[in-house]
């Protein structure tokens, strides 16, 4: 009985979440006047949020997850260098300016001093066995100190959510690259358990950050896709997932570059 009453209690969650108006929001947390000449896309992260309830289902769920951990963690390492190129482009298309990233990234003369100051690989390492750090795409290194304010958990969105946590370091990676904004990505598999009347349920969650060279957040948005069947044993239902990463940062791009143009 308890078993499912957690598989309906999870069946209302999702229904709820199908039944939303809309998948995408963006909001501008400081409004900004600066002109868009160069654009660093430096951070590119792919992560896996694995369920905690109901119990029962999602240890079994977590299980399956944590059996393939080698190679969706190789999955998402090839991902986030693909996301990057096309972020970056969707960003040159939208807001016709020069945008930086990867290789011509690590090119620019001010890199090699950041990589001194601000570089916080440890802050992306977690308490997960079969997931021990959030993977970042190649030629990156971690600027930001996420477990700065709190070594429990490691979250990247709310740390995003206080100016006090970034403000400074974008400040500096800016005027030591001589750049105008900064460009931030971070996707993110969730995993829905089933049961004895639901299929187990995968979604992938989009969240793009746009900073100024005054350290501030103008834009930050997310959307994500609606959840679908998936086995948690096989690479292929994670990869399908992730596949849908260009048509949910499309209308984030699109909206923000519509607010600036």
């Amino acid at each position: 009985m308890k078993i499912f009453f957690g598989e309906l209690i999870l069946l209302f969650l999702i229904i709820t979440l199908l039944s939303s108006c809309s998948s995408l929001k963006v909001t501008y947390p400081v409004k900004s006047k600066n002109k868009f000449a160069e654009i660093a896309v430096i951070s590119t992260y792919v992560d896996i949020k694995k369920p905690v309830f109901p119990l029962l289902d999602a240890a079994i769920i977590n299980k399956e997850t944590n059996s393939i951990s080698s190679e969706l963690t190789k999955l998402f390492k090839d991902y986030s260098s693909v996301i990057r190129e096309n972020v970056s482009k969707q960003l040159m298309d939208n807001f016709s300016c020069k945008v930086i990233y990867g290789a011509s990234l690590h090119s620019n003369l001010g890199i090699n001093n950041l990589k001194e100051t601000f570089n916080f690989e440890h802050s992306l390492e977690r308490n997960d066995k079969a997931f021990p750090k959030i993977v970042e795409a190649d030629n990156e290194f971690n600027f930001f100190e996420f477990n700065k304010w709190n070594t429990i958990s490691l979250n990247i969105i709310d740390y995003f959510d206080h100016s006090i946590n970034y403000k400074n370091t974008v400040t500096e990676v800016c005027n030591k690259m001589q750049v105008d904004h900064l460009a931030v990505t971070y996707s993110v598999l969730k995993t829905f358990p089933g049961g004895l009347i639901l299929s187990d349920k995968i979604s992938l969650y989009t969240y793009f950050y746009l900073f100024n060279k005054n350290g501030e957040c103008i834009a930050n948005g997310i959307n994500f896709s609606e959840p679908t069947g998936f086995k948690g044993k096989e690479v292929e239902g994670y990869k399908l997932a992730l596949n849908k990463y260009s048509e949910l940062f499309l209308p984030i791009i699109e909206k923000v570059a519509s607010k600036y143009k």
